[in-house]
């Protein structure tokens, strides 16, 4: 029996990244506004600012993820499934269809482990989880 415990997403870009990346589309689209031949006014760059953050910010957390590792449990395993993004070069915002890459991991504790086994056994757990998050 199969189950899911926990899912370690995989993103695009760290999100500092993503916040210079949101930040200088937004002034890109203000300094439109700021053009003498539209000569918007300053409450309408506010109003401007406020409809870009509304309808074209895009929110880290669910919209650059271009995969995660699946954790589960299967008998005495933890075993983790790679997810991934079928595009090769994912853009910022872009539609992303997933597929399921197969097993990426199978880990097995043994049952009589003594203290520093179990502690390996817990750090080689974290160096996958930090791999992932890469």
């Amino acid at each position: 029996m199969k189950r899911n415990f926990f899912d370690i997403p995989i993103y695009r870009c760290p999100i500092e990244v993503h916040t210079v990346e949101m930040a200088k589309a937004r002034k890109k689209h203000l300094d439109y506004f700021k053009q003498p031949h539209i000569n918007a006014s300053k409450d309408q760059l506010v109003a401007f600012g406020h409809g870009w953050d509304a309808e074209s910010w895009s929110s880290w957390h669910f919209n650059e993820v271009i995969g995660w590792v699946r954790l589960y449990v299967r008998w005495d395993e933890i075993m983790g499934d790679l997810w991934e993004i079928t595009a090769p070069h994912p853009r910022l915002g872009s539609k992303k269809v997933f597929k399921c890459g197969g097993n990426y991991f199978k880990l097995r504790p043994k049952r009589d482990a003594s203290s520093a086994e179990i502690s390996d056994f817990s750090e080689s757990g974290s160096k996958i989880s930090k791999n992932c998050r890469e």
